[in-house]
This record gives C-alpha cells, structure tokens and sequence, in this order.
C-alpha cells in the first residue's frame, strides 16, 4: 500500500484564483474519473488532520461525546468515575453531585446528572448528596419552580439521592470575579453554613418569586441539618463546559487567597468538563505494526513531523516494523520544491524494488514550501510537476498490485484571494477494488459533489486495507 499526502489541494469552484483549476492536471484528473474520489471535511490545521488521520480521534465537543458514550454504555465503565466510586463505596463516604438545573444545553444536560447518578446507583453508593444550581441565564427567569418538580419525580424514581444545597448561579457559577458570592456558595456547600435554611425546595423557590428574585440571583440556601462535606467525601461537578471555574480555583489554586478555604478535605474532585474517552483508538501506524506489516515512512524536512509524530498520535517513540528516511531540504536559497519531490519519489520507487515493506507513507505536499511566494505562475509550475510525479509513482505501484491513497489534509491554492483555508479536500482511493465509472470528468469537478466525509474516517479505511 502507498500512502501519499499531496497538501494544498483543496476543493473550490474553477476561478482565476483557484490554481489548482488553470494548472494542468492530467494525471490526477485521470485518476479521479476512473477511481473512486471522495471529498474529506477537514480541520484547521494540517497537525489536526494528520492527528484525526492516525488515531481516528475526532475532536467532539464534550457534549456530544459523553452522549455518545451515554448511548453505547461505554460512559459506565470510565475509568475515573469507576475510581471514584469504588473507593467512596470502601470507605463509605458520601457522593455530591452539583448539577445545573437546565436541559438548554449550553453548559449542562440532565441526561448527563442521571448517568452519573444511575452509574453511582450500580456501584452500590449508599448515600447521595445533591447540589442544585438554578439557571435563569439560558433559560426563562423562573422555570425552576417546575424543573424542580420534574426533577423530583425522577428522583424518586432513581432513590437514595437527597437534595442538600440550592443556589443559583450567579452565586455557584460566577465568572466575573465576584469572590464573595463564590464564597457564600462555597460555605454552604462545603461547611454547611448559611444564612438561608430550607426544608422544601418549593416553598424556599417560592419565597424568592415573592420577594422578585428569580433562579439566576436566589442565593444559597441548605436544607435543615446538613453539615458540610466530611473528609474523603466525592464531590462531582456535572456541567460539561467549564464554568464552574471560579470555585474550582478554590479547590486547586495553593495560592488562592479570595476568601477562606478548608484543606486537607482529601475530597475526590472531579469535573465532568475533564471526561476523556477510555476508547481511544491505537494509532495506525501501531496498528500496522502489531499486524506485522512493515512500514516505510519518507518525508523531507518540512513534512516529516506530520508523517511521525502527528500521524503516529503525537507518540515520539518509533513503531516496531517501521523505518524513517528523512529527505533534507538544502539550505541554500536555491533550492526547490522540485528537487526535493524528484528525490523523494525517486528514493519510494528504489526502494519498492525490494519488497521489503507493505506499507510505503510519504507527503509531496506543498504548503510548507510555497507559503511565501507571491508568484503565482511558480506554485502553477509546482502543482503541474507534482501531478507529473504523482504518475511516477501511482504506475510503479499499480504494477505491483498495489493499494494506493491520495490524500490532501489541508487545502490552500484554490483560494488564493483569501486567507481562509478551505475545509474540504479529496481522497482518491486507487487500486482494482476501486476503479470505477464515474461523472466527475476531473478534479475541478469535485466541487459540484454534495456528499462528505469526515477526515477522521480515513482511519477505519487504512486498518481495513
């Protein structure tokens, strides 16, 4: 199989701007019309891709991972939440949850709270404390009233848990550097001191209304006899983006000095905006090593991190199985991309001749080395003699029966009045398997294409050839 990264083609409406479209293409042209081609949603940056490429990683947002991790179960068996919960079970402390009370989905969603309640539950925690934050911000001024009785319900579903705390969250989830209302939310939640006592949640909401405070602005309040947080106790904070950021730096900062704090709690602190997948894929070059499939890797200068250590899944140390042969860029000011590709793809097709490996990798992108020149009939002269190359090498391999993958990680030269970089690059997957009649009569015609794939899928595709 080769593997060749031609970075700077990217996928735009033929234009006197776009390069790629008034430069000569045959070749790639050819293979797009007679091989399957697809077009890749990419990232901001060539690292990101190569990164995305080798691991299979995509960068989610932490909401739409811990759904997904929800939804396939696999959120049950994380690693830090396991910890948690098998150690405060041992030693029969009490879990805290603070959790906002909003379904909006800008900080925090409820389907979150009960996983992790319902995870605690099949652990077998005894006793579960629960810390209410009232929204007011995202959501109308006064929905708590009947998100409290909603919340309830379900709680009485679950069992065990036990309202503690309510605050809103100006109080809870400040970020403007209002210290003393951290602290009265800090004292009440882990001292167990406040001015503002409850035994129902509803009446202690409704006394507020009356008063025209509304769910933003209520201030801290603590149900009748509850004392605090006790040493070893875990306290959870379940909002997915960072905002509890604030109290956090009562927890972490050793220099914190807004208002006072209790340590040497030895609590077991967590934040759900700190959630990692346990399911992170090998990257592929790990892969293809413990598959005992011997791996080239070719680069020059400029490319040759983004081959060995992006697409390795940022891993310094070497895969068993894998050489690296580095083309180094001249010095001098006369040197140019031409000679450092002929070189590169001259070394690919010596060494093929030997069969000694499975796997060939090499970049022939041009970014790197065109991004300062101005003279647009000299980044022409490059993309046509890369095009030129490109064949060298696709004839030798497709003698040998050879897989072989095109691929741009980042596009650039078919904007060339913008700065923005274009997201959507190709793939063209060469080989027998492949080949195939298409209405797409060159590369510039991809743009008229409306299905895509994410970058990151190229993964599955490597391990699977």
């Amino acid at each position: 199989m080769l593997l060749i990264f031609i970075d700077g083609f990217g996928i735009e409406k033929p234009s006197r701007n776009n390069l790629i479209s008034i430069s000569k293409t045959r070749n790639l042209d050819f293979l797009v019309s007679n091989y399957e081609t697809k077009i890749l949603n990419t990232k901001k940056t060539s690292n990101e891709n190569y990164f995305a490429i080798g691991t299979g990683d995509r960068e989610m947002e932490k909401k739409d991972l811990i759904n997904k991790e929800i939804d396939n179960l696999s959120f049950y068996k994380n690693k830090d939440l396991e910890k948690i919960f098998t150690e405060i079970k041992k030693e029969r402390r009490t879990l805290n949850l603070v959790v906002l009370i909003s379904d909006i989905g800008k900080e925090s969603l409820m389907k979150h709270f009960y996983a992790l309640y319902e995870f605690a539950i099949k652990k077998q925690i005894k006793k579960i404390n629960i810390h209410i934050v009232l929204d007011g911000l995202d959501t109308k001024k006064d929905d708590a009233k009947e998100q409290i009785k909603e919340f309830k319900k379900q709680l009485f579903l679950l069992g065990k848990g036990e309202i503690m705390t309510i605050a809103g969250r100006f109080y809870a989830m400040d970020r403007y550097g209002y210290f003393d209302k951290i602290e009265e939310y800090y004292n009440a939640l882990i001292f167990g001191e406040c001015e503002n006592t409850f035994i129902s949640e509803q009446s202690y909401i409704n006394k507020n209304y009356k008063e025209e405070i509304y769910d933003r602005d209520i201030k801290p309040a603590i149900k009748k006899d509850y004392k605090g947080l006790k040493k070893g106790d875990a306290l959870i904070f379940c909002n997915f983006n960072n905002t509890f950021f604030q109290i956090r730096k009562a927890f972490e900062d050793e220099e914190f000095d807004n208002f006072y704090i209790k340590k040497d709690q030895n609590l077991k602190l967590y934040f759900l905006s700190d959630y990692e997948s346990d399911n992170k894929n090998d990257p592929v070059l790990d892969y293809f090593s413990r598959n005992n499939k011997k791996c080239l890797v070719v680069g020059d200068t400029y490319n040759f991190t983004k081959l060995t250590y992006y697409l390795n899944g940022k891993k310094e140390e070497k895969p068993v199985n894998q050489d690296r042969i580095l083309i180094p860029i001249s010095k001098t000011k006369k040197y140019s991309y031409e000679n450092t590709i002929n070189t590169t793809v001259n070394r690919i097709i010596k060494e093929s001749k030997n069969d000694e490996y499975d796997i060939y990798i090499t970049s022939l992108g041009l970014v790197d080395f065109m991004e300062n020149e101005k003279n647009n009939r000299k980044i022409i002269n490059s993309i046509e003699y890369l095009d030129k190359k490109i064949k060298e090498l696709i004839d030798t391999f497709l003698e040998k029966n050879e897989e072989i993958f095109i691929i741009s990680a980042l596009g650039r030269f078919e904007n060339m009045s913008s700065f923005k970089v274009n997201r959507k690059t190709p793939l063209i997957l060469i080989g027998e398997k492949y080949k195939k009649e298409t209405n797409i009569s060159s590369l510039n015609m991809l743009y008229t294409q409306d299905e895509y794939y994410d970058i990151s899928e190229i993964y599955e595709v490597l391990c699977e050839s």
